[in-house]
Protein backbone atom coordinates (compact mmCIF):
# COMPACT_ATOMS: atom_id res chain seq x y z
CA UNK A 1 0.00 0.00 0.00
CA UNK A 2 2.99 2.82 0.34
CA UNK A 3 3.95 2.28 -2.74
CA UNK A 4 0.84 3.72 -4.31
CA UNK A 5 1.73 6.97 -3.38
CA UNK A 6 5.63 7.00 -3.96
CA UNK A 7 4.57 6.12 -7.19
CA UNK A 8 2.19 9.33 -7.59
CA UNK A 9 4.80 11.30 -6.04
CA UNK A 10 6.94 10.50 -8.88
CA UNK A 11 4.52 10.96 -11.32
CA UNK A 12 3.66 14.22 -9.82
CA UNK A 13 7.13 15.46 -9.48
CA UNK A 14 7.66 14.36 -13.60
CA UNK A 15 4.54 16.40 -14.32
CA UNK A 16 6.20 19.01 -12.64
CA UNK A 17 9.25 19.00 -14.24
CA UNK A 18 7.75 18.79 -18.32
CA UNK A 19 5.42 21.53 -16.82
CA UNK A 20 8.41 23.77 -15.82
CA UNK A 21 10.70 22.68 -19.09
CA UNK A 22 7.83 23.88 -21.34
CA UNK A 23 7.25 27.10 -19.95
CA UNK A 24 11.06 28.05 -19.82
CA UNK A 25 10.70 27.31 -23.58
CA UNK A 26 8.00 30.02 -23.73
CA UNK A 27 10.48 32.59 -22.32
CA UNK A 28 14.01 31.45 -24.37
CA UNK A 29 14.37 33.11 -27.61
CA UNK A 30 15.33 31.26 -30.59
CA UNK A 31 19.29 30.23 -31.04
CA UNK A 32 19.82 32.43 -33.61
CA UNK A 33 18.22 35.69 -31.59
CA UNK A 34 19.93 35.09 -27.89
CA UNK A 35 22.91 37.34 -29.00
CA UNK A 36 20.55 40.07 -29.77
CA UNK A 37 18.29 38.90 -26.67
CA UNK A 38 21.03 39.61 -24.78
CA UNK A 39 22.48 42.73 -26.05
CA UNK A 40 25.54 41.14 -26.97
CA UNK A 41 25.15 41.73 -30.86
CA UNK A 42 25.79 45.32 -30.07
CA UNK A 43 29.90 46.42 -29.40
CA UNK A 44 29.97 47.62 -25.74
CA UNK A 45 31.73 50.70 -24.53
CA UNK A 46 34.15 49.46 -21.31
CA UNK A 47 37.00 51.82 -21.54
CA UNK A 48 38.71 54.35 -23.36
CA UNK A 49 41.62 54.49 -24.70
CA UNK A 50 42.85 52.10 -22.79
CA UNK A 51 41.30 52.45 -19.48
CA UNK A 52 38.69 51.06 -18.28
CA UNK A 53 35.31 51.83 -16.32
CA UNK A 54 35.39 51.68 -12.54
CA UNK A 55 39.43 51.53 -12.01
CA UNK A 56 40.61 53.43 -9.58
CA UNK A 57 42.59 56.94 -9.77
CA UNK A 58 45.56 55.15 -7.87
CA UNK A 59 45.57 52.25 -10.94
CA UNK A 60 44.84 54.74 -13.57
CA UNK A 61 48.02 57.10 -12.25
CA UNK A 62 50.03 53.71 -12.40
CA UNK A 63 49.32 52.97 -16.15
CA UNK A 64 49.71 57.10 -17.24
CA UNK A 65 52.54 58.48 -14.61
CA UNK A 66 52.72 61.88 -16.71
CA UNK A 67 49.06 62.66 -15.77
CA UNK A 68 48.17 65.51 -13.19
CA UNK A 69 45.37 65.46 -10.52
CA UNK A 70 42.75 67.81 -10.62
CA UNK A 71 39.00 68.53 -9.31
CA UNK A 72 36.22 68.36 -11.56
CA UNK A 73 33.96 71.55 -11.66
CA UNK A 74 31.62 69.54 -9.59
CA UNK A 75 34.69 67.89 -6.91
CA UNK A 76 34.53 64.64 -8.54
CA UNK A 77 38.30 63.91 -8.71
CA UNK A 78 39.97 63.91 -12.18
CA UNK A 79 42.89 62.59 -13.40
CA UNK A 80 44.32 64.56 -16.66
CA UNK A 81 47.00 63.43 -19.45
CA UNK A 82 47.61 65.19 -22.82
CA UNK A 83 48.91 64.57 -26.37
CA UNK A 84 47.15 61.41 -26.31
CA UNK A 85 47.38 59.63 -29.75
CA UNK A 86 44.73 56.60 -30.64
CA UNK A 87 45.40 54.82 -34.16
CA UNK A 88 44.72 58.10 -36.43
CA UNK A 89 42.79 60.10 -33.68
CA UNK A 90 44.15 62.60 -31.70
CA UNK A 91 43.83 64.08 -28.84
CA UNK A 92 45.02 67.24 -26.97
CA UNK A 93 44.03 65.96 -23.17
CA UNK A 94 41.92 63.41 -21.72
CA UNK A 95 40.15 64.00 -18.66
CA UNK A 96 39.15 61.03 -16.87
CA UNK A 97 36.72 61.54 -13.74
CA UNK A 98 36.12 59.24 -10.84
CA UNK A 99 32.85 59.08 -8.54
CA UNK A 100 33.76 57.84 -4.89
CA UNK A 101 32.97 54.61 -4.84
CA UNK A 102 32.62 53.31 -8.51
CA UNK A 103 35.74 54.71 -10.42
CA UNK A 104 35.89 56.17 -13.19
CA UNK A 105 33.17 56.28 -15.04
CA UNK A 106 33.84 59.56 -17.50
CA UNK A 107 36.21 60.48 -20.24
CA UNK A 108 36.35 64.30 -21.62
CA UNK A 109 38.95 63.95 -24.79
CA UNK A 110 39.32 66.92 -26.51
CA UNK A 111 40.65 67.36 -29.70
CA UNK A 112 41.92 69.48 -32.83
CA UNK A 113 39.50 70.98 -35.91
CA UNK A 114 42.13 69.02 -38.18
CA UNK A 115 41.37 65.60 -36.14
CA UNK A 116 37.51 65.87 -36.24
CA UNK A 117 37.54 63.50 -39.25
CA UNK A 118 39.91 61.03 -37.41
CA UNK A 119 38.00 60.45 -34.20
CA UNK A 120 34.45 60.21 -35.56
CA UNK A 121 35.44 58.11 -37.81
CA UNK A 122 37.49 55.67 -34.80
CA UNK A 123 34.30 56.23 -32.84
CA UNK A 124 32.03 54.52 -36.10
CA UNK A 125 34.78 51.83 -36.44
CA UNK A 126 34.48 50.92 -32.78
CA UNK A 127 30.51 51.67 -31.54
CA UNK A 128 28.84 51.69 -35.47
CA UNK A 129 26.50 54.03 -36.74
CA UNK A 130 25.64 56.55 -34.06
CA UNK A 131 21.98 56.78 -32.50
CA UNK A 132 21.48 60.07 -32.93
CA UNK A 133 23.62 62.37 -35.76
CA UNK A 134 22.66 66.53 -35.96
CA UNK A 135 24.21 68.76 -38.23
CA UNK A 136 25.42 71.89 -36.68
CA UNK A 137 25.83 74.34 -39.49
CA UNK A 138 27.77 73.00 -42.40
CA UNK A 139 28.98 69.93 -43.88
CA UNK A 140 31.71 68.69 -41.94
CA UNK A 141 33.04 66.60 -38.60
CA UNK A 142 33.65 69.29 -36.42
CA UNK A 143 29.77 70.58 -36.93
CA UNK A 144 28.61 67.52 -36.33
CA UNK A 145 27.40 66.23 -33.20
CA UNK A 146 26.54 62.20 -32.33
CA UNK A 147 26.14 60.12 -29.76
CA UNK A 148 25.70 56.23 -29.22
CA UNK A 149 23.11 54.42 -26.33
CA UNK A 150 25.33 51.29 -25.27
CA UNK A 151 23.06 48.48 -24.24
CA UNK A 152 24.38 47.99 -21.13
CA UNK A 153 24.31 51.89 -19.92
CA UNK A 154 27.32 53.03 -20.95
CA UNK A 155 27.08 56.84 -23.19
CA UNK A 156 29.19 58.12 -25.80
CA UNK A 157 29.16 61.42 -27.56
CA UNK A 158 31.37 63.06 -30.28
CA UNK A 159 30.76 67.09 -29.88
CA UNK A 160 32.47 68.49 -33.26
CA UNK A 161 31.57 72.03 -32.70
CA UNK A 162 33.25 71.73 -29.08
CA UNK A 163 35.66 69.40 -30.48
CA UNK A 164 35.73 66.94 -27.34
CA UNK A 165 34.79 63.41 -26.55
CA UNK A 166 32.54 62.21 -24.42
CA UNK A 167 32.42 58.82 -22.56
CA UNK A 168 30.08 58.04 -19.61
CA UNK A 169 30.19 54.77 -18.27
CA UNK A 170 27.24 53.13 -17.27
CA UNK A 171 27.60 53.65 -13.55
CA UNK A 172 28.12 57.66 -14.13
CA UNK A 173 24.83 59.03 -14.00
CA UNK A 174 26.50 61.07 -10.88
CA UNK A 175 28.90 62.81 -13.06
CA UNK A 176 26.62 64.37 -15.94
CA UNK A 177 25.93 67.88 -14.84
CA UNK A 178 30.05 67.56 -14.40
CA UNK A 179 29.70 66.14 -18.19
CA UNK A 180 27.62 68.72 -19.19
CA UNK A 181 29.63 71.95 -17.60
CA UNK A 182 33.10 70.31 -19.24
CA UNK A 183 31.31 69.59 -22.65
CA UNK A 184 30.27 72.62 -23.24
CA UNK A 185 32.99 74.67 -21.32
CA UNK A 186 36.35 76.20 -23.50
CA UNK A 187 34.73 76.15 -26.83
CA UNK A 188 36.57 77.38 -29.07
CA UNK A 189 35.78 79.34 -32.44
Amino acid sequence: MTAFPQARRVIARSGLAVALAALAGCFVPPAQNVPAWLGLSQPELTSFLGVRFGESLARVEREHPGGAIDTSPYGADLYRIENVQADSAGYESVDYEFTKNLGMQAAIATFSHTASGDVLRSMEAALGAPGVLRPRSAAGPDTLEASWEMPHGAKAMFLGPARKVVMLGPAGSSLRNDIALQASARLRP
